[in-house]
C-alpha cells in the first residue's frame, strides 16, 4: 500500500519534487541537524500548498523542579538548540506550538543518556562503552522525580 511507506532522505536535500507530501515529519531529529532552518526549507518545498510539517524538540530534563543537567554541572547538547528550531518554523510557517511533559525519575535519566547514541551529545569523542559509564558517573548522586520536556511544533 502506496500510503503506508516511509520515506527517507537528507535533511538537507530531499530527493523530491516540490508539493510531493501531504505532511513531513521530523520525529525527535530536526535539533540534531546544525542548520535548522535548511531542513526546514527542504520539508517545506516538499510538502503541498496545504499541508502539514512537524517536529519535536527537546526542552529539558527536570528533578524535583530543578535541570538535572545544572545540578551535574553539564549541559546536554544537540548540534541546534531548541530555540532555533522554533526560530526555523516560526520564520517558514503559520506555526502552532506548545510542550508535552512526561513523568521522569533519576533512574530513566540514566538509562536513557546511557544509549550510546544519546550519550553521544553528551560524550562525543568517548567510545559507546565510555560513554556508558561516564553517564552513569555523572548522574550517580541525582535522585528523585520529575519531568522530561519536549517542544511540539505543527506549521502551515
Amino acid at each position: 500500500n502506496p500510503c503506508r511507506m516511509r520515506i527517507q532522505g537528507d535533511f538537507d536535500s530531499l530527493p523530491f519534487r516540490p508539493g510531493t507530501f501531504d505532511a513531513v515529519a521530523f520525529t525527535a531529529s530536526l535539533f540534531l541537524t546544525p542548520a535548522p532552518e535548511t531542513a526546514v526549507a527542504e520539508a517545506n518545498r516538499v510538502r503541498t500548498s496545504d499541508g502539514v510539517v512537524g517536529a519535536v524538540a527537546p526542552e529539558g530534563w527536570y528533578i524535583d523542579g530543578e535541570d538535572a543537567f545544572e545540578r551535574v554541572g553539564r549541559e546536554s547538547r544537540s548540534p541546534a538548540p531548541t530555540s532555533a528550531v522554533i526560530a526555523a518554523f516560526e520564520e517558514a510557517f503559520d506555526t502552532v506550538s506548545g510542550v508535552w511533559r512526561f513523568e521522569v525519575t533519576a533512574e530513566r535519566i540514566r538509562r536513557f543518556h546511557s544509549i550510546p547514541a544519546v550519550g553521544a551529545r553528551l560524550y562525543p569523542r568517548c567510545s559507546p562503552e565510555e560513554r556508558a559509564a561516564r553517564v552513569g558517573e555523572l548522574f550517580a548522586d541525582v535522585e528523585g522525580t520529575g519531568e522530561q520536556r519536549w517542544r511540539w511544533l505543527v506549521g502551515r
